[in-house]
């Protein structure tokens, strides 16, 4: 049984809460859904929680409906018993929802139990219930999403372009990253005819040819990677797109390949340039790696990006020299560097805060916290600062810089 639906995009509205009202009051809802991408903003020297905000339209949308409150997003799904008894929403939906939403919809309207439907979390008297978690096995046995409820054409006229998944989990274990836990260590991928039947689409509907594969990793499996590019070239699609790439499995072949297909530049998730500290961070390749990458995308033409995330654990002046050493000689496109690092919960990183005594034991990590070793923290900014002018690299925000 199909529901009505109308999208509310906060973003861009400059001062929300008339309009939201208006459109609540315009359409009488059973169930408003409100996503949580972030918790914060990630910066170090000034963190902004953006869960107040959150809050604050739950709040809104309970002044002006009797409506269930429903939240979900990767955001949320980080810490979602603890963050539904914050916001003060009746519902919460864990990971992918695609399928929980509908049975949680249905559920709304037939007044049934809505505690025992995979991934949702129920509040109530003060204590919250969270029924097991179960992944969509085949995430592209799904159908494509209506994104005309938020307005693309909004987000392309304001220079955004539109974002395609070709997979879904990452079977890698960074010690700070909530991917894993969010969308599970094992990866499904969807299937290449479904992805570039995507694509054919939106550049059909929306009249783009720019495009960004918002996947942790593109090119990891590599053969699923290849077919998708092989498609999009034998379709003749004529499109252009960026993506993040993991440095273990980016070889010339594929890197020709993806170029063929469109792809202009592309992320590396590199983080570091120490040995060391890409063993720290638990990365799964090498310098060397990093470097025969970079080596490729200058031959090929393709625009590259690299990563630096300092203060992780075992962090000192020698392993944050190691890692500018090896961006001079890189000589990326752009380069974003950020000064500590966000610790979220249930993650090793989280673990090994606590263990060294810097996290209390009962910290929720729900507000901004960071580990910065203590071996760079006096005097790392004005290190960064000085090397961005000695390399002429512009840091318009020092604590999380990005040269371009």
């Amino acid at each position: 049984m199909g529901h009505e639906i109308i999208g509310f995009d906060v973003a861009f509205h400059r001062d929300y809460k008339e309009p939201l009202k208006k459109a609540i009051a315009e359409f009488c809802p059973e169930a408003i859904g409100i996503s949580l991408r972030n918790l914060d903003n990630q910066r170090y020297s000034s963190p902004i929680s953006f869960l107040p905000e959150a809050r604050a339209v739950v709040k809104v949308c309970q002044e002006s409906s009797k409506a269930k409150i429903i939240v979900g997003g990767s955001g949320f799904s980080i810490a979602p018993e603890q963050l539904l008894n914050y916001l003060g929403a009746d519902l919460g939906i864990v990971g992918e929802g695609e399928r929980a939403i509908s049975d949680l919809a249905q559920a709304i309207e037939e007044r049934s139990d809505c505690g025992n439907i995979p991934r949702v979390v129920v509040r109530g008297h003060g204590r919250t219930k969270m029924a097991k978690p179960r992944r969509i096995e085949d995430p592209g046995s799904l159908e494509l999403p209506n994104r005309d409820i938020f307005e693309p054409r909004k987000y392309l006229q304001a220079g955004v372009v539109l974002n395609v998944r070709t997979k879904r989990g990452c079977p890698f274990k960074c010690i700070y990253c909530t991917t894993p836990q969010i969308e599970g260590s094992k990866m499904r991928v969807i299937t290449l005819q479904k992805v570039v039947n995507e694509l054919e689409i939106l550049k059909e509907v929306y009249g783009t040819d720019e495009f960004y594969f918002t996947d942790n990793i593109f090119n990891y499996p590599a053969k699923h990677a290849e077919s998708i590019c092989e498609e999009i070239i034998s379709r003749r699609l004529n499109i252009k797109w960026y993506c993040i790439a993991n440095p273990c499995s980016l070889s010339k072949d594929l890197l020709r390949l993806m170029k063929e297909a469109g792809c202009y530049g592309l992320s590396l998730g590199n983080e570091s340039g120490s040995p060391q500290m890409l063993r720290n961070l638990r990365k799964n390749f090498t310098v060397e790696q990093v470097s025969q990458s970079c080596s490729y995308c200058r031959e090929l033409g393709i625009n590259y990006t690299c990563f630096l995330l300092l203060g992780g654990p075992g962090e000192n002046r020698g392993t944050v020299e190691e890692s500018i050493s090896t961006m001079e000689r890189l000589k990326p496109d752009s380069l974003s560097i950020t000064i500590g690092i966000r610790v979220y919960p249930n993650t090793e990183l989280a673990r090994i805060a606590k263990d060294e005594g810097i996290l209390d034991v009962h910290s929720d990590l729900l507000s901004p916290t960071f580990y910065l070793s203590h071996k760079i923290r006096d005097w790392i900014f004005d290190y960064i600062k000085e090397v961005g002018e000695r390399n002429g690299w512009n840091f318009p925000i020092l604590a999380e810089t990005d040269a371009s």
